[in-house]
């Protein structure tokens, strides 16, 4: 019997740990956001003062249309670059916490199993039917954590190439643009 309850302190502290490694993954991703924001806004700072520079010294209209379309062509492809900076940081942090979880699901089946094994050995006769049902659900749930794994994969899979193709889409219209002027 004191077999089963060190796996179950095992099991527990396990599970203490992964909180630990998921609070730990989210302050670093929240770093993360908050660097790209403020790097954004100095950004965005710098090219306002440079933006009211500029406008300053125009001197005619078409000058000023001029800049008005080299201006609003920059500020679009800030954004574009702060969307995709943004993105690729969404996509990075829902990974790390995708393979936490996996890693976590797989820990946890084998430490239900071997707690299910060692209770096996010292319970009644009788409970071999309570033993192969446990284990029977621990598969089943196996099977669909593995089933939505690979759904949830494909469709990030998905949303990544429909991104990816967005961002080609976008840098064709954009330098298209700029060459027709």
């Amino acid at each position: 019997m004191n077999n089963v309850q060190e796996q179950i302190t095992e099991f527990n502290q396990s599970v203490l740990q992964a909180a630990i490694n998921f609070a730990q993954l989210s302050v670093e991703n929240a770093e993360r956001l908050v660097q790209l924001q403020i790097e954004s806004a100095k950004s965005a700072i710098e090219d306002s003062a440079e933006h009211a520079k500029a406008l300053s010294e125009v001197k005619d209209v078409q000058e000023f249309t001029a800049l008005r379309t080299k201006l609003a062509e920059s500020s679009f492809d800030k954004v574009v670059g702060y969307s995709r900076s943004l993105y690729d940081l969404a996509s990075d942090a829902q990974g790390k916490v995708s393979q936490l979880v996996e890693e976590q699901l797989t820990t946890f089946n084998q430490n239900v199993v071997s707690v299910v094994e060692s209770a096996a050995q010292s319970a009644p006769a009788g409970a071999e039917v309570a033993v192969a049902a446990v284990k029977s659900s621990v598969a089943a749930t196996t099977a669909a954590v593995d089933s939505f794994k690979r759904a949830a994969k494909q469709a990030a899979s998905m949303t990544d190439e429909a991104v990816q193709t967005a961002r080609h889409a976008t840098t064709t219209a954009v330098k298209g643009g700029k060459a027709r002027k």
